[in-house]
């Protein structure tokens, strides 16, 4: 970075008036630094900034945390390790998979006109001209016959299943 405390404690500074509240110190770290923290996360960070209770942050207190000593005992409050950092991720994913395999549920429920469980090609086909009105007949029917490829259910190999829409969507 190469500037002094008061030049960062400016920076987060954005209305000028002297102390950072959480709000400033969310705004300011992902402006001027490119660090994304929760509305929660910057909660914390002024808590720990803040040492006499005030709510907002004044440039003493700002400079008596934020130095090296004080990064060296701390900085375990506010990091996390490799591991942590890709379980974040994998519950982030799991959490999206399971949003989106129940829209396409939903969707699928939605277009399956008898409520048999399953989707004739006409169901399949007002759904996909539901999302997608361009899409030509023929690529359609290429995409239901290969998603009839994942259907388990061998009497019924003209009509998809619900677990093969999920599988190919």
């Amino acid at each position: 970075m190469g500037k002094d405390i008061k030049y960062l404690y400016q920076l987060l500074d954005k209305d000028g008036g002297g102390t950072l509240d959480p709000v400033e110190i969310l705004q300011g770290l992902k402006d001027s630094f490119n660090i994304y923290f929760s509305r929660e996360e910057a909660l914390e960070v002024t808590k720990y900034l803040d040492s006499d209770g005030s709510g907002d942050v004044d440039f003493e207190e700002f400079q008596t945390k934020i130095n090296y000593n004080s990064y060296n005992k701390y900085y375990h409050m506010f990091t996390i390790t490799k591991q942590r950092y890709l379980e974040l991720v994998i519950e982030e994913w799991k959490l999206y998979k399971e949003q989106t395999t129940k829209k396409l549920m939903d969707k699928f429920q939605e277009f399956d006109d008898n409520g048999d469980g399953v989707l004739t090609f006409e169901e399949f086909q007002a759904l996909v001209n539901n999302l997608e009105p361009n899409l030509p007949r023929n690529e359609i029917s290429e995409l239901f016959n290969e998603t009839l490829e994942y259907c388990v259910e061998e009497e019924d190999s003209d009509k998809m299943t619900p677990e093969a829409f999920v599988k190919t969507a």
